[in-house]
């Protein structure tokens, strides 16, 4: 859960705001010593704040951003998972770098690897069928659940809502 304009009070309202059923699935960039308070399911070091050696959360995700294949590659043991990205053009940053070759994409996504490829940028409930035929081990969701703009942040439960349904239905199998 990424919200860089907001304080750490602000951070933690958006999780509240949350229906618990989906907090173990939310890897939080910051208020890291809230993850237990929430049963949260991760933590996330962005690309920038990566530590040679980082400590790995007990029974939690330790994720990192990566924008390309040789990053995912070279990831200490310690990360879990890394967000790769763009996969398609970003929701909540505008003139965000160049989409993955998606041939490239799924050649390097059919191979073996030592960490979970989360698919990052762009992603909202009309995309998921993209995602069939390649080996993403899941994707995440930052502007089509928050949004950019007020409208779209007043119905955050909704949104989350619309993106479970079409993950729990046959819409990306």
């Amino acid at each position: 859960m990424r919200k860089p304009d907001v304080n750490d009070n602000e951070y933690v309202e958006y999780i509240r705001q949350i229906p618990e059923k989906f907090h173990p699935k939310i890897v939080i960039h910051r208020a890291f010593n809230r993850l237990k308070d929430y049963n949260l399911g991760g933590v996330h070091l962005s690309s920038t704040n990566r530590p040679e050696k980082p400590e790995s959360p007990d029974g939690k995700i330790l994720s990192t951003s990566c924008h390309s294949f040789d990053e995912v590659e070279t990831l200490p043991k310690e990360y879990t998972h890394c967000f790769l990205s763009p996969i398609f053009p970003s929701i909540s940053k505008h003139d965000y770098g160049n989409i993955l070759d998606r041939n490239e994409l799924r050649e390097f996504l059919e191979k073996e690897r030592k960490v979970k490829v989360i698919g990052l940028g762009g992603v909202n409930h009309r995309r998921l069928h993209d995602f069939k035929g390649y080996f993403f081990d899941g994707f995440a969701v930052l502007g089509a659940a928050w949004g950019s703009n007020p409208e779209i942040e007043k119905n955050i439960e909704n949104n989350f809502q619309k993106i479970y349904e079409c993950v729990m239905s046959d819409h990306i199998v």
